[in-house]
């Protein structure tokens, strides 16, 4: 309940044979409270509608439902400051994005001082346009891959999250384009995936895009091959 301040924590793994029950009593640790992390642009005007999640050290994802009730709300708020309370006590790292804006990863250390402004400077938002010059005989799945060559993840700002839309993977698709928005400059790939799953296909890549560009890759993919 983020109305209170208790830290978010992953409990498990929980085995259980079929038909077994388990009782497992859990006290949930006082988490920190960090008031002035604040999202802004490159000018530090303040940024409301941010979204942000962050990763713990062990490696678990964490992101607040999309609720306004009792401090849920995954936002930062009209001052561009993100919510106070259940910040892990230990280091972890904070992602957060705006829509027309791009995504930066902020490392929070255990021993940053609660009290000190950390303003997080966004630049403009980059695109890769994946266009589809040919239909494809059937509907693939599309998403945007890092450096690394995995599927990019990174905070749904409001807007797009409204409306359900993950921004860097998208389904049914065969032909006609497929736009990534709000994009780090950096470096990154397509992946082409069987429809509605994460098993890939085809990797075109790794072409690299600037702060505030837009570049077009045209499909590759040729389904008759596999």
């Amino acid at each position: 309940d983020f109305r209170f301040n208790y830290q978010i924590n992953v409990v498990g793994p929980i085995i259980l044979e079929a038909g077994e029950e388990s009782k497992i009593d859990y006290v949930l640790p006082y988490a920190r409270k960090l008031s002035k992390l604040q999202v802004a642009d490159q000018n530090g005007k303040p940024l409301s509608d941010a979204g942000f999640f962050f990763v713990d050290e062990a490696g678990n994802f964490f992101q607040r439902a999309l609720l306004k009730e009792w401090d849920f709300f995954p936002f930062s708020n009209v001052d561009g400051y993100l919510p106070d309370n259940c910040w892990p006590k230990e280091s972890f790292t904070l992602v957060v994005s705006k829509e027309g804006y791009d995504f930066k990863e902020v490392v929070i250390d255990a021993d940053f001082d609660p009290v000190q402004l950390l303003q997080i400077k966004l630049n403009r938002g980059s695109k890769v346009v994946c266009n589809f010059p040919n239909k494809l005989k059937s509907p693939i799945s599309v998403g945007v891959l890092n450096d690394k060559g995995v599927l990019l993840q990174k905070p749904i700002p409001f807007a797009n999250r409204r409306k359900n839309d993950l921004m860097v993977y998208y389904e049914n698709i065969s032909s006609g384009k497929v736009t990534f928005n709000d994009l780090a400059a950096g470096t990154y790939s397509i992946g082409y995936f069987w429809n509605g799953s994460t098993r890939l296909i085809f990797k075109q890549g790794p072409f690299t895009v600037g702060i505030g560009e837009t570049i077009t890759i045209d499909c590759a993919l040729q389904l008759d091959e596999f």
